[in-house]
């Protein structure tokens, strides 16, 4: 079965079950067109601003957003460290040597000859929930 980032930390820490569902046009660079941010990236910077973003009732306080944002960026520094770039496109060029279009049949069908869901977008992810795991612990969101 395949799992998104959020639904495997949800399997160990207490999250909103309806997250699963609103990530899922995050998937492939967004809506599986490879162009923007790796979506297990974003979804990573999700969990993160659950712990650490503004609530309603806070709306207007903007600490909320820079407190979330300073940290979100140590998962972008992950990706960085790891893959160069935060973008889906940029990580399957480093991956498969060339960057995928999911929405095209056969640019799909080479990416699932490639290991593209079996290989090396798991690892991605993997990776992500790692990343955002210790960047929750260390900043003491959760405490195990």
């Amino acid at each position: 079965m395949r799992k998104n980032i959020i639904a495997a930390i949800q399997d160990v820490f207490n999250i909103d079950k309806l997250l699963v569902k609103a990530v899922s046009s995050l998937s492939g660079g967004l809506c599986l067109s490879g162009e923007g941010p790796c979506g297990g990236y974003l979804a990573g910077l999700i969990i993160i601003s659950f712990y650490f973003g503004r609530d309603r009732d806070n709306f207007s306080r903007l600490g909320y957003i820079v407190k979330s944002s300073k940290i979100g960026l140590e998962l972008n520094q992950y990706f960085l460290d790891k893959y160069g770039s935060i973008y889906c496109k940029d990580i399957q060029k480093k991956l498969f040597g060339r960057q995928f279009n999911l929405l095209n049949n056969d640019d799909f069908s080479e990416f699932e000859r490639m290991g593209g869901h079996d290989i090396k977008c798991p690892e991605v992810v993997g990776n992500s929930a790692v990343w955002a795991v210790e960047v929750l612990l260390r900043n003491k969101a959760i405490v195990i």
